[in-house]
């Protein structure tokens, strides 16, 4: 295949008269008379100055020139797919033409792995074929070097001793007391459920798709959206910051027993200084070692997890050789003993405590499956890291408890060692002294030494976890003013700032020396995190989003749904009032950032599952029959540029508010757009919307008709029972100047709505002309066929006067044709609304002197069935009688500039219809409203009139605008609006 034209294609004919393609590389210096490229200007300036072989096919600069030359195409590349990726628009493709490719090498480059555009240089080629560079390449920025570690490292050995703490050695024993030790079993096995459940659903999460650093928060945020992400993101950070300190005043009191037991100093001595100044030096220790290096953390960690495994074999070796410790029977310690055992097997309840109490009291003891997930931004490869550490973590550590539990079960008897003056047992396994691990263990040196690996472990996983989580928070700038605090070091990304901070509040609670009463609530903290990572998952499975595709195959949404309120059980067991407090932080951080709508867009599960649900919702009310008590105005609104165009979409966005739907529609003219860059931006309007807080949808259509693209908007917006019902356009302030076409199109636009059984509404503003808005030979510029068939205001000469509020008046309503009750219904929505609150609606009706009071008797009757609020009731016996002569001079004055002689004229008001008695009749009536309104109405806030039908006569669109035109001239802001005879108000319940 040649890729080349043949300007740019040099081949040789040998002997044999068989074509041959000659080699890249060689022969650049040879003159041939062909137009040849030099190898330099094809490629990238390497560090070695070196070419590749044009047969190299494996992504190289040639072989992606050879397939892409000529166009902007680029080749399938991963970078494309990143939140950073530069693949051409669509746009840019289709206008390749305006921009030259066939001299820029940038333009054709594609974007590759390992290297930076800047890389790219144009060059050129000497007389000798010698390149000359002219522009020198940049160097690579200096790359930040994130410390990566294995699965082992960073996964399982974290998991297994933030799993592992304190609790296997103080509360086992007493819970296999309380409980014996087949109801033990079961609450393990019911613990590692949960958390094998919660597993599977974060390993689902972390295998759909590449995850960056955040641990919990960065599984939640980019699956149920950043109000709830971020709200457990913060309670996550300070669950772990607060963790710290509870692990550290653990360590604190094993130190102090030691010392006490060594005869250094009594109980009491120092009150709780003596925690406090432990807990300081060892926050300072772990601190220095989290400054210093993450892998200097996983060193000590990897350290701490030797000595707990050697205490744990302590604790089991010493369960079968007593002569080690010499006799301990009177501590309760039986040695393997079957009675023991089959005493201990069933519970045995101290008064207050029953199984759902021992539960709670274990529970915490299983938590700590997110310490490799945390540092998520740390592993090599997090997708297969995660689940592959975590799960194997959770079966060890369950296997441990459950040994652990037989051993303690089998060889402790429940009560030992009564105590004369505490008038209670201080040893056996429901002795809360923490006395049963000493008593098995073979030497009390390693157990001790397991116990602060414990202690240490824990504290230094939380340390470093909680920074790394708020580290990602502020990353996302989810908050104000934290930003600085997440900030990492250029070196290695750290955030030492997060690590001072997490010591600082560490230090904050060391300084209480009780933490008894902030366990639960932390244990909460982690378990509403739980809760959400299988809601997530739940949540994603549910939602049949295309996006969802995880690799990690073992996880069941029902499962997941399962341990979504399993966790929120047990948040409830364990303390329902640090449960309620839980919730409540969670919703008033969840309702500060749903208020503060953060600028981001993660592709969540629960907007896959709000489009599910819509789409539901929408196929199931497809087949609900209408009913007048559940219509909605639901508007068209021509709007053109809604940017430009502001008054319009203000006023329609007060009747539809947050209940029903609006669509600004755009028709723009195909034959005066002459690129598509040309057009306002989707983006740009639905930003502008958004920052206006106007809840529109947004339809640029490209036609070259007017009346056919109204007639296509109305037909094909919406859909099922989201479909327009109501047309709102702007008044066509230039008709009287206008192309005919234009005024044909526009009056005619109106005839086709009606056709719909739509409604119409069109709005007048006061001392508006739009003469610059007229197309002309001089001003042939971009205009969309809103601009130019509407004549609506230009954005420099529109005021929009809805945006403000509106000062107290009326909002008069000239209800002179029953059209439904939209003409009611539209104005009362308009009251509604903030803007217009201190505007009160005023009606005027048309009746006969001789029946005004009972007029004015059954309207109010009526109203009030609607249950309408009105200032006052107008009757204007006077609509029935003749305009005056003045009025209906100046009407023939305006008709008569555009009347015929004859018939054939298209758009012109032709003699059959001017004379026409019919169309006389209603011309008079109009000519009269017209006066009565401009007399009654001329200090109103805001007009609304019914306006007649269109004639359904040929040529009769002058005469229609004639009609708007006097019946609308000089008046407030003025809705000229009909509805489609169908009604929208009822009295019936």
């Amino acid at each position: 295949m040649n890729y080349y034209s043949d300007d740019e294609t040099h081949s040789e004919v040998n002997q044999s008269g068989k074509n041959r393609r000659i080699s890249f590389a060689v022969n650049l210096n040879t003159k041939s008379s062909h137009r040849v490229r030099s190898a330099s200007q094809w490629s990238r300036v390497l560090p070695e100055d070196g070419f590749r072989s044009r047969a190299d096919t494996s992504g190289s600069l040639w072989s992606q020139y050879s397939f892409t030359y000529g166009t902007k195409e680029i080749r399938p590349c991963e970078d494309n797919y990143t939140d950073t990726g530069n693949r051409p628009t669509l746009r840019q493709l289709l206008h390749h033409d305006k921009d030259p490719v066939g001299d820029s090498d940038e333009s054709d480059v594609d974007k590759t792995d390992d290297v930076d555009p800047a890389k790219y240089v144009r060059q050129t080629s000497n007389q000798n074929g010698t390149a000359n560079v002219k522009v020198q390449p940049k160097p690579f920025p200096a790359a930040v070097e994130e410390i990566k570690f294995d699965w082992v490292k960073g996964v399982l050995a974290r998991c297994l001793l933030n799993i592992w703490g304190v609790m296997i050695f103080l509360r086992i024993p007493w819970c296999v007391g309380e409980a014996g030790i087949i109801p033990m079993c079961a609450i393990i096995l019911l613990s590692t459920a949960v958390t094998v459940i919660t597993t599977l659903s974060m390993s689902a999460i972390c295998t759909n798709g590449f995850i960056k650093g955040g641990g919990a928060y960065y599984l939640i945020s980019r699956s149920l959206g950043p109000e709830i992400g971020g709200a457990v993101g913060i309670m996550f950070s300070f669950a772990n910051a607060v963790a710290v300190a509870m692990y550290v005043v653990g360590f604190a009191e094993t130190l102090r027993n030691i010392l006490v037991d060594a005869g250094l100093y009594s109980y009491g001595d120092f009150g709780l200084w003596d925690i406090r100044l432990i807990g300081l030096v060892t926050c300072a220790f772990i601190l220095v070692i989290a400054l210093l290096s993450l892998s200097l953390v996983i060193k000590v960690q990897l350290f701490l997890l030797f000595l707990l495994i050697l205490a744990i074999l302590d604790v089991i070796i010493g369960s079968f050789a007593p002569s080690f410790r010499g006799d301990r029977s009177n501590q309760g310690y039986t040695g393997y003993n079957m009675t023991t055992l089959s005493t201990n097997l069933w519970s045995d309840y101290s008064q207050g405590n029953d199984f759902f109490t021992v539960f709670a009291i274990f529970f915490p003891a299983a938590t700590g499956i997110l310490a490799g997930a945390n540092i998520s931004g740390n592993l090599k490869d997090p997708e297969k890291a995660i689940p592959k550490g975590t799960l194997l973590a959770i079966g060890i550590s369950t296997a441990i408890y459950l040994l652990l539990s037989f051993v303690c079960g089998a060889c402790m008897l429940r009560y030992a060692g009564w105590d004369e003056n505490l008038q209670k047992y201080v040893f056996g396994l429901s002795s809360l002294t923490g006395q049963v691990m000493p008593i098995l263990s073979a030497t009390y040196v390693i157990l001790t030494g397991g116990i602060v690996a414990a202690s240490l472990s824990s504290a230094i996983a939380s340390l470093v976890g909680a920074p790394k989580v708020f580290q990602a928070i502020c990353e996302d700038k989810l908050f104000p003013y934290v930003g600085f605090l997440g900030k990492g070091s250029p070196k290695d990304n750290e955030p030492r700032r997060g690590y001072l901070l997490t010591t600082l509040i560490g230090l904050a609670f060391v300084a209480v020396g009780e933490l008894n009463a902030i366990a639960s609530l932390i244990s909460n903290f982690f378990l509403i995190s739980y809760a959400l990572i299988n809601g997530a998952c739940f949540l994603g499975s549910v939602s049949n989003s295309p996006g969802w595709r995880p690799s990690f195959r073992f996880y069941n949404k029902w499962l997941a749904l399962l341990g979504f309120l399993s966790c929120s059980s047990m948040m409830f067991l364990i303390d329902y009032k640090t449960a309620l407090l839980t919730y409540f932080v969670i919703g008033a951080l969840f309702v500060y950032l749903l208020v503060r709508d953060p600028n981001v867009n993660w592709g969540t599960s629960t907007s896959a599952f709000a489009y599910l649900s819509t789409l539901h919702s929408i196929l199931k009310l497809q087949n609900s029959p209408d009913h007048v008590k559940t219509f909605r105005p639901q508007i068209l609104a021509v709007t053109g540029d809604p940017t430009k165009h502001q008054a319009l979409v203000t006023l329609v966005s007060a009747i539809t508010k947050n209940a029903s739907m609006m669509i600004c529609g755009n028709i723009i003219d195909r034959e005066t757009v002459e690129s598509a860059e040309a057009v306002p931006e989707y983006q740009e309007v639905k930003d502008w919307l958004s920052q206006n807080k106007i809840k529109s949808f947004y339809t640029p259509l490209f036609c070259s008709n007017f009346r056919l693209g109204v007639s296509c908007l109305l037909q094909t917006s919406g859909l099922g029972k989201f479909r327009p019902n109501v047309l709102f356009l702007g008044y066509k302030n230039n008709w009287q100047e206008a192309h005919p076409k234009d005024v044909e199109d526009y009056v005619n636009s109106i005839y086709d709505t009606f056709d719909f059984n739509c409604a119409v509404c069109i709005l007048r503003l006061p001392n508006k002309t739009f003469s610059e808005n007229v197309e002309t030979e001089n001003n042939r510029e971009l205009k969309t066929r809103c601009e130019t068939v509407l004549a609506m205001p230009a954005p420099t000469m529109e005021e929009n006067m809805f945006r403000v509020r509106q000062k107290k008046g009326t909002i008069d309503i000239w209800w002179l044709y029953d059209d439904g009750g939209l003409s009611i219904l539209i104005p009362h929505l308009v009251s509604l609304h903030w803007r217009w609150a201190g505007c009160q609606l005023r009606i005027f009706i048309s009746g006969s002197r001789s029946r005004q009071e009972q007029d004015y008797s059954k309207m109010i009757l009526l109203l009030q069935k609607f249950r309408i609020n009105i200032k006052c009731l107008n009757v204007i016996p006077e609509l029935k009688s003749k305009p005056s002569r003045q009025a209906w001079k100046e009407f023939e004055e305006l008709q008569k500039e555009f009347e015929t002689d004859h018939d054939e004229t298209n758009a012109f008001i032709p003699p059959a219809a001017k004379e026409d008695p019919m169309n006389k009749r209603i011309a008079k009536r109009n000519v009269r409203i017209g006066e009565l309104v401009r007399e009654h109405s001329k200090d109103a806030t805001l007009v609304v009139i019914n306006i007649p039908l269109p004639r359904q006569l040929e040529n009769a669109q002058y005469q229609y605008m004639c009609w708007l035109e006097t019946l609308s001239k000089g008046l407030p802001p003025t809705i000229l609006m009909r509805g489609n005879q169908e009604n929208v108000l009822t009295f019936y319940s």
